[in-house]
């Protein structure tokens, strides 16, 4: 499956949810050896912090204080950051579409800006359907960027949309976030995009089928400025000229 621009809405990527699937799906169960590194509620080998391409991550060296903690906690929170386990997260391999194929049957696009002439890849956007007839789309950003949810600031949201070739179109617009924290390093949006027939033998979610992918959020490079003495821990913009990116 091989991720492309749609001309439809921002950022977009078409996702075939059955390349490569739909044969000998039936009743797949995890292997038994993979278990041991699944907790619920974590992405336990995932962290956002340990993706910078220089090595030094700065939002994450605020200390105890971590000022700069993400909504979805750099990653590690499995119930916002839905990742395959091929890339380090709890959504086992045998339960994708297209496992056969794998890593091809996952939708897999770098995201790109420009900032000053210059080229920036802030992080992957990932597409993958599930057996149980379920498409999830994952924005993950690459330290030291962020993305701001803040209604207080014009653009400051996450929106992600899906759209299914009959004109369905699923949409999430995400303005703030329950753990109070405005950036967020991971955010996924998971629909039920077929409903399963348990009348129908062998019935499962890995039809041929082309999603539209749709993104669109403000980004920035953050730091984290340890507590000094009586001064608390902070989280400010790493690089200015990164201020209020819009992707889209």
């Amino acid at each position: 499956m091989d991720p492309t621009y749609d001309p439809w809405g921002p950022r977009s990527m078409l996702a075939a949810a059955g390349a490569g699937a739909g044969r000998g799906v039936t009743g797949l169960t995890p292997a038994g050896g993979i278990g041991s590194r699944r907790r619920l509620g974590t992405n336990a080998d995932y962290s956002y912090c340990i993706t910078s391409y220089t090595g030094s991550c700065y939002p994450c060296e605020g200390g105890y204080d971590d000022p700069c903690m993400t909504d979805d906690q750099y990653g590690r929170d499995d119930t916002k950051c839905s990742l395959p386990y091929y890339y380090f997260g709890n959504i086992y391999d045998t339960w994708i579409c297209g496992d056969e194929i794998r890593p091809y049957n996952i939708g897999l696009l770098d995201m790109d800006v420009v900032i000053n002439n210059v080229p920036y890849t802030i992080g992957q956007i990932l597409v993958f359907m599930q057996i149980n007839g379920q498409l999830t789309v994952t924005v993950r950003l690459d330290c030291p960027w962020m993305a701001v949810v803040n209604p207080g600031r014009l653009g400051a949201a996450l929106a992600l949309s899906i759209r299914h070739p009959n004109g369905t179109t699923w949409t999430r617009q995400m303005t703030t976030t329950d753990s109070g924290s405005q950036l967020v390093s991971c955010s996924s949006y998971t629909v039920q995009a077929k409903a399963i027939d348990p009348e129908l033998p062998g019935d499962n979610g890995c039809d041929e089928v082309t999603y539209g992918i749709s993104v669109s959020f403000m980004t920035e490079m953050y730091m984290a400025n340890p507590a000094e003495d009586s001064t608390p821990a902070t989280c400010t913009i790493f690089d200015e000229t990164t201020t209020s990116t819009l992707v889209h």
